[in-house]
């Protein structure tokens, strides 16, 4: 379904725009979008990697903080809280929680705010500069009449999936 808007040439009466039949202009389109496309995932597996290196570390804050928290939402347990002032005791836990991970919590939080955050958004900027390439690419040679406002919605459709696809394996 991507394939044909490649090969959809714009009509020689479009002036200008016509460059964009030049199969080099077609292949710098085609690299540039297979490039960002590619970076994603890169970057997405090295944030995840982060994860990873930590998940032994984090186990135990994830089943504390998990359970406490969820306390809050189960219902069957309200009246219970309200009588012997549970809320009091999961906040007190909670606050001595949190003193007892800190060490641990500041030193995710580090790579957070570090490698591990940047490459997490460089994963999301590389799909969103990804999907603008498209966007110009198609629109540009729909404007030049290479075909109608359908395919539009279908190239950008089709390429946006494909995409996904891609990005995230």
């Amino acid at each position: 379904m991507t394939f044909p808007l490649v090969i959809h040439n714009v009509p020689e009466e479009s002036g200008n725009l016509s460059y964009l039949n030049n199969p080099f202009v077609i292949i710098l389109c085609v690299t540039a979008m297979l490039t960002v496309s590619f970076i994603a995932p890169v970057c997405n597996n090295k944030a995840s990697s982060y994860w990873a290196k930590f998940a032994d570390e984090i186990q135990f804050i994830n089943r504390f903080f998990g359970y406490y928290w969820s306390i809050g939402y189960d219902r069957s347990r309200a009246p219970d809280s309200r009588i012997y002032r549970q809320d009091v005791i999961c906040t007190n836990n909670i606050i001595s929680g949190i003193s007892k991970t800190s060490p641990l919590t500041t030193k995710i939080n580090k790579y957070t705010r570090g490698a591990m955050g940047g490459f997490s958004a460089l994963a999301g900027s590389a799909s969103q500069v990804f999907t603008g390439l498209v966007y110009i690419f198609v629109c540009v040679k729909a404007w030049a009449g290479a075909f109608g406002i359908g395919a539009v919605t279908q190239y950008i459709g089709s390429t946006t999936i494909l995409s996904s696809g891609v990005f995230w394996v």
